[in-house]
């Protein structure tokens, strides 16, 4: 999996994991340009954000995941991305969610590339910085980082994934180990 598809893959469990704790949740895949989460969860059909936030539709297509976890999919490739989440149906839309789930996250794409999720700083509550280990540059991470506290935006977590066992940094090389020890004395 490449890195986009991997962080968006983050965005899915994380908000499954909420679903599966109780919590209404929904997640939106506002990575318009290049999305991942409708091929990864086989949603067809029309009516996704960019639709919904350029006017060209008034029917938002929410897709039922499971139980306590709403869809919404990115929908077509639109010319002006970063605008359509500066407009005004876009925090009418987060508005409105807000009365109806318990937490929304938004996958959005990657902030050293682009500077759509500069755009959410206003209305997120909080971000979560997503690297990947062999991927990520520490430089590009600091500057994420630089970024999102010089528009004083909260910052709740880094996910750190693709860590190999066999990497130094690698804390629970033989947790695995100890079980299997454990599971020959029983």
């Amino acid at each position: 999996a490449d890195t986009e598809e991997g962080k968006t893959m983050n965005a899915l469990n994380v908000a499954i994991s909420y679903a599966q704790l109780g919590k209404k949740v929904l997640l939106i895949d506002a990575d318009m340009r290049k999305s991942h989460l409708r091929k990864k969860l086989h949603i067809e059909g029309k009516g996704g954000l960019s639709e919904y936030l350029a006017a060209l539709t008034d029917d938002l297509n929410i897709h039922k995941e499971m139980d306590n976890l709403d869809v919404i999919v990115s929908g077509a490739c639109p010319p002006n991305p970063a605008e359509l989440l500066v407009g005004q149906r876009w925090y009418d839309l987060l508005e409105k969610s807000k009365s109806e789930y318990d937490v929304i996250f938004v996958d959005l794409p990657p902030l050293g590339i682009v500077s759509d999720a500069l755009c959410l700083a206003e209305a997120a509550t909080a971000y979560v910085v997503v690297v990947r280990e062999w991927v990520t540059k520490f430089e590009r991470t600091e500057m994420v980082v630089r970024k999102l506290e010089s528009l004083d935006a909260n910052i709740c977590g880094i996910i750190y994934n693709g860590i190999s066992a066999k990497s130094p940094d690698y804390n629970y090389k033989h947790y695995g180990k100890e079980y299997e020890e454990q599971g020959q004395d029983d």
